[in-house]
């Protein structure tokens, strides 16, 4: 079920969207499950640089097949998040264990999976 405009979105208990009259037309199914993967730099980060340019290729490749969304270092420089597509927690493990830096050790992985039931035009 979509939410769309501002009585849906009180309905809906968002009754601070409501308040701004947005609406939220623009989502599209709640039936997607979307995955926030945190990593966690695990050795020095000149070490996890050694492997830095595997990773970025990976990365590159794992956007362009549409399964990561958004993927970028956190502010603090304790490691990397990424944001999946709509797709599996299978394929969210798939994702992390072949990173290169899974591979090489140098990193661990959180996953926070929820339900993509609002969603900007296009996702």
């Amino acid at each position: 079920m979509c939410i769309g405009g501002v009585e849906s979105a009180l309905r809906a208990g968002f009754p601070a969207i409501a308040r701004r009259g947005r609406t939220l037309d623009a989502c599209t199914s709640v039936t997607g499950v979307f995955h926030v993967l945190r990593i966690n730099y695990d050795k020095p980060v000149e070490v996890i640089d050694q492997t830095r340019p595997a990773h970025l290729a990976w990365l590159a490749d794992e956007v362009a097949a549409g399964r990561i969304l958004l993927a970028g270092r956190q502010e603090s420089g304790a490691g990397g998040v990424l944001i999946t597509g709509d797709i599996s927690a299978e394929d969210a493990q798939v994702i992390i264990d072949r990173d290169p830096y899974t591979l090489a050790g140098v990193v661990s992985y959180e996953r926070l999976s929820f339900n993509g039931g609002i969603r900007a035009p296009g996702l």
